[in-house]
């Protein structure tokens, strides 16, 4: 997956601490009948494994990106019916999305997400000719013991060899490892040192600023764990110079 396999800062010491599982349907596809309840299992699946974080970042509270006025009659709904506001907010999910996405930071979470998936629902979007598909995005090591779990074989691979060029003015690695959570490049070189200095001044926790950069990202898959461990190591350098 493009906009994932640029991470940076996971190590062969890392095992087991990040997987990245997103599901997606061609924009072709989108319509089709039938299909968007493939969807909706499949966003109900993902949140039963409990994901570290999900493309509704703030699905738990309820809040859904443009919903508009709708969303204090949800919010109301949820107060009283929560089990019908989370099958609405599910289809919801499935009838506005053409990918879903998550970050686990369990590998048996996410082996036995995988394992579900491979079972009667792989099976009946195959009978319906449903072009779902499940990628995968983390330790080569990792993407394969859930393959092997769910009796699957790993049939394409993306890797990134790095970046080249006129790379001086690239942030360090530390800091690299933090804005490449998000795909889409909503977490800024700037925002990052900021929250950093934060937390050297003791005016932030490193999890409350992993929050600060994982309420940007709309592909849902900012690790926060590991986005605050690496925030305590940069606020335990010496200041930078200016």
């Amino acid at each position: 997956m493009t906009h994932s396999s640029q991470r940076r800062g996971l190590e062969t010491t890392d095992r087991c601490k990040e997987l990245c599982i997103i599901g997606m349907i061609p924009k072709s596809q989108f319509n089709r009948r039938g299909i968007k309840s493939a969807m909706r299992r499949l966003a109900r699946t993902m949140l039963d494994h409990q994901p570290n974080n999900f493309i509704f970042r703030d699905f738990t509270e309820i809040t859904i990106p443009n919903l508009g006025a709708a969303q204090n009659l949800l919010e109301w709904l949820h107060k009283r019916r929560p089990e019908l506001s989370n099958r609405i907010i599910l289809w919801i999910l499935a009838h506005t999305r053409s990918g879903l996405s998550g970050v686990y930071t369990d590998l048996d979470a996410a082996k036995a997400l995988i394992t579900e998936l491979a079972g009667d629902w792989r099976s009946r979007n195959q009978q319906k000719g449903y072009p779902v598909s499940i990628v995968l995005s983390g330790l080569p090591e990792d993407v394969r013991a859930c393959c092997q779990a769910a009796g699957l074989t790993e049939h394409t691979f993306l890797h990134s060899l790095d970046v080249f060029g006129s790379v001086e003015e690239l942030p360090p690695e530390e800091e690299l490892a933090l804005i490449t959570m998000c795909g889409h490049g909503l977490i800024a070189a700037g925002r990052v040192r900021h929250l950093a200095e934060r937390i050297r001044k003791g005016k932030l926790t490193p999890e409350a600023a992993a929050e600060e950069i994982w309420k940007p990202c709309v592909c849902g898959i900012v690790n926060r764990e590991r986005a605050a461990e690496i925030f305590s190591r940069l606020a335990s350098q010496p200041e930078p110079e200016a």
